[in-house]
């Protein structure tokens, strides 16, 4: 399900695309997106590596952030996350720009598993150049 609700969406990047995560909603500065577990996408433990969980993260940010402000160009400047348990599940991260200063966009992103359990926390800073 794609729901939109007026905000401009980025194309699908290749590796968007590989990773195979879901727009489930999507809007003027939030997101929830979805990225089903994956075997090839697991570690020594079986679980899902960092790695794809930051990836999820990052994603949700940039769509969330293109809806805000109705633009591609933009880029991440700062990302930082903090993990809580292990996903062994499909994964979602739901993403809010929470504050603008200047070309610098704040956002908070949740990620939680199928049981809505957190699997991490994460904040990450974005840039849009001045016209």
């Amino acid at each position: 399900m794609n729901n939109n609700k007026g905000s401009k969406r980025l194309p699908k990047s290749p590796f968007e695309k590989f990773l195979n995560i879901e727009i489930i909603r999507a809007g003027s500065g939030f997101s929830l997106v979805k990225l089903p577990f994956r075997r090839d996408f697991t570690n020594p433990h079986k679980s899902l590596h960092g790695g794809v969980i930051v990836s999820l993260a990052d994603t949700a940010s940039a769509i969330a952030l293109s809806g805000y402000n109705n633009t591609d160009n933009f880029f991440t400047t700062k990302f930082n996350i903090e993990f809580r348990k292990q996903a062994k599940t499909d994964i979602f991260a739901k993403a809010e720009v929470v504050n603008k200063k200047k070309s610098f966009y704040f956002i908070n992103i949740n990620i939680f598993d199928s049981a809505k359990e957190t699997i991490a926390k994460a904040k990450s800073v974005f840039f849009i150049p001045p016209p």
